[in-house]
């Protein structure tokens, strides 16, 4: 809980953090700063892996100027089953050269949840903001402007697409 993380460097995964578990792990982010972290691989500000469930929440934060040389400007996860809820996040000017210029969401069955989120000058060539394999992607009230990608702009939902739910995005 209020927490900041400035100009922290990785030359390989989670510039600011990196988790990387066997079993399960639940990730909780609360009004905190996460600005100006790099990673060379993934990950620019926070990388997680594990072999299970993935819970990762947000809440009132910002993230800006983070990058990341593969996937994930913010944020990168990869689980059998993740479980991503943002709320009243900001993503400002992040970037990745490959996937998700904000968030890489990569999991074999799982759901993202943005609620009244702002993403705004991502970019990332597979999803500007967002670049996600998960079942369901659900935004609400969520502001996607001037984000850029190859292909997806703002979004790519990758693999097969189940489910994306736009509300008032």
């Amino acid at each position: 809980d209020q927490c900041t993380f400035d100009g922290n460097f990785s030359d390989y995964q989670g510039g600011a953090l990196r988790i990387d578990a066997e079993a399960s792990a639940t990730v909780q982010i609360v009004h905190s700063d996460w600005i100006d972290n790099w990673a060379e691989y993934s990950g620019g500000a926070i990388s997680v892996q594990v072999n299970d469930l993935l819970e990762v929440s947000a809440t009132d934060s910002a993230f800006e100027r983070n990058y990341s040389a593969q996937e994930g400007g913010v944020l990168e996860t990869e689980a059998s089953t993740s479980v991503v809820d943002l709320q009243g996040c900001v993503l400002d000017d992040n970037t990745s050269i490959s996937r998700g210029g904000g968030l890489a969401l990569r999991a074999d069955q799982g759901e993202a949840v943005l609620s009244d989120c702002e993403l705004t000058g991502n970019s990332g060539s597979q999803g500007g903001a967002i670049y996600s394999e998960l079942d369901l992607l659900d935004l609400d009230g969520v502001t996607l402007s001037g984000n850029w990608g190859t292909a997806g702009g703002a979004i790519l939902q990758g693999s097969v697409l189940h489910g994306t739910s736009l509300e008032s995005a």
